[in-house]
């Protein structure tokens, strides 16, 4: 009698281990794909029949379902490039450069940013003046904290997935 309730006990303490061991491993999965290091966030900023997927090297590419295709440009910064091109009737190339470049500046929300809030949010992530070459994570990290940052400080709702990523 004993020895049976002992074998059970037995066999469940290592049914239990296991499924420690499994649980562990699950969490330790979601971690990464949802934790501070994860861009799984940045999932939001596009939409059906678009999805955003991560290169090997955590670089981002985008998927049409719909039309069965991949590209590495965001579907909204083709868009944008798309209505760029309506400036090309600009006559002086100074004025046409600036008319383009304000008009991603805009669609980026970077006309709200001041250089006191990028100088600040480059000083948070260590990022001066030196031969550093930022990898991607890093570029996400840091222009999340700023467009999370000029919500706060600008009271403006900004879609920060979508503004990241197109960045």
């Amino acid at each position: 009698e004993n020895a049976r309730l002992l074998e059970q006990i037995n066999t469940r303490w290592k049914q239990m281990q296991a499924s420690i061991t499994e649980r562990q491993k699950q969490l330790q999965d979601a971690h990464r794909d949802f934790g501070p290091g994860s861009q799984h966030f940045l999932s939001t900023s596009v939409q059906v029949p678009w999805e955003r997927a991560i290169s090997p090297n955590k670089v981002p590419y985008y998927i049409n379902h719909q039309a069965q295709t991949t590209c590495w440009d965001h579907p909204k910064m083709t868009e944008l490039y798309q209505t760029l091109a309506d400036l090309n009737n600009i006559k002086f190339s100074a004025y046409r450069t600036a008319m383009k470049l304000r008009r991603v500046q805009k669609a980026l929300r970077l006309d709200l940013v001041s250089l006191t809030m990028a100088s600040e949010v480059f000083a948070e992530h260590d990022l001066q003046p030196s031969e550093h070459v930022m990898d991607v994570m890093e570029v996400i990290h840091c222009l999340t904290t700023m467009y999370e940052r000029l919500e706060e400080e600008r009271g403006i709702l900004v879609n920060i997935p979508l503004c990241v990523d197109m960045s």
